[in-house]
Formats: C-alpha cells, structure tokens, sequence
C-alpha cells in the first residue's frame, strides 16, 4: 500500500541534485567534489589519478574501506583495490540520492546512494551509504581531501527458490 510508505520516501527530489537532497544546503566545496568524485569512480583506468586527486596522502590519518575489503591507509592499496575493482566491469554508475552534513563537523559527510555496473556479462545493482571524512586544511583551501572513506553496501542475491538480502560492510 503507498499509504505504508515512510513519508521521506515520497520526498526524495530527483538523484544527483545535491542541494536538494542533503539536510541543508551542501557548501560548494563539497558539492564539487562529491559529483566529480563519482565521476572519476565511473572512469575506467584513471586508478593513479583517483588515488592522488581525491586522498591525502598521510598513512597515519588515511583510512580507506568500501563494502568487505581489507582496510587500507596506503595510496598503493587505493591503486590495488580500484584495479581489482574494474576486473571484468565494462560500464559503472554511480547516483547520490542525498548528502548530508554533521550537524557537529563541517568536514564530515554522509551519502546516500546506488549504483549500477555491468560485469562478466551480467548487470548488478547495489544500494550504499558512504561515510567521507575530509582533510579540514585542504577544506578550507578550497580543494577538499578524504582522510576517511567507508561505503557500507547492500546487493540483492537471486536464486532459483528465492530472492535475499546480503550485506557488505
């Protein structure tokens, strides 16, 4: 029944319109980078350019984790992980359904989002939330820079007999 829809859910504006799906408005900064970020992430063999673009490079502060991977505070395990993760890919989308900002630092985020690839000949599609810490310093230049980066990913498995939820983290 529509009526048993958590009433954000009928709220959503359109994907990839960050001002207005964040839960007040996205500094410029941030906005910038968040669509460019995703850009780059749906660009096959740009791995070097990924790693020195968007992620300081400080292995003590440096903290780097999507879905079930090894955490990695190292450019070189961003670079690994970004080869491995284009291994047989030949198309990947990424949307931002919303960001929103810490109502306590203005360096931290949280997303929102889906993304669709296509790979080994079949289509997966994965819901996620991304938690980006970014570099305060290079926040206040202008150019921001994650020092924290986790996605927590959602992906539906079918079989014959049904359909589940698995989770990764």
């Amino acid at each position: 029944m529509a009526s048993d829809l958590h009433q954000e859910d009928n709220e959503l504006p359109p994907a990839g319109n960050l001002a207005e799906a964040s839960n007040k408005d996205v500094p410029p900064a941030i906005a910038k980078f968040v669509e460019r970020f995703y850009q780059v992430s749906d660009t096959p063999d740009v791995h070097e350019q990924y790693a020195d673009d968007f992620f300081i490079n400080d292995e003590d502060r440096l903290s780097f984790q999507i879905g079930p991977m090894q955490p990695t505070n190292k450019r070189d395990g961003i670079v690994a992980w970004r080869q491995k993760g284009w291994e047989g890919v030949t198309r990947r989308k990424h949307v931002v359904n919303g960001v929103f900002i810490s109502p306590k630092w203005e360096n931290e985020i949280m997303l929102d989002g889906k993304v669709e690839m296509d790979k080994n000949g079949s289509t997966l599609k994965f819901n996620w939330a991304g938690r980006m810490v970014f570099d305060q310093e290079s926040l206040d230049e202008g150019s921001p820079k994650i020092e924290t980066y986790k996605v927590w990913l959602v992906y539906m498995v079918k079989t014959e007999s049904s359909s589940k939820f698995k989770f990764g983290r």
